[in-house]
């Protein structure tokens, strides 16, 4: 993800300064006033497309980081403790996705981790 940051934050920079260029081309005469304009426009939505991608990126980056990570294991095993009782052999389907979504977020938070190790 920082990587993905990185490289979207040094494309707005390079985007920034070719707006600015092209502004300050905008007193030269050896091209078309319409083609000029029509220069600055496009890097105006060029650059406001990638904005909108890297506030899009640190949204999905804030929600994946600030997720808190309690261990539920003895959770788990409470609940299923207490299903075998009234059910014997039998976990509920709630439980069920519970863990399956639990495994995921783990998986996540792994693949991450070694992401970030290569």
């Amino acid at each position: 993800m920082k990587e993905m940051l990185d490289e979207v934050e040094a494309i707005i920079s390079i985007k920034t300064q070719n707006v600015k260029r092209y502004k300050k081309g905008l007193d030269l005469s050896y091209v078309s006033q319409y083609g000029r304009y029509f220069t600055v426009c496009m890097e105006l939505k060029s650059l406001e497309t990638w904005e909108t991608c890297l506030r899009l990126i640190h949204k999905y980056k804030l929600v994946r980081s600030d997720v808190q990570y309690d261990s539920k294991s003895k959770y788990f095993q409470s609940v299923m403790t207490m299903e075998r009782r009234e059910y014997p052999g039998v976990i509920t389907e709630k439980t069920r996705n519970e863990i399956i979504e639990y495994m995921k977020l783990l998986e996540w938070k792994l693949e991450q981790f070694t992401n970030e190790k290569t």
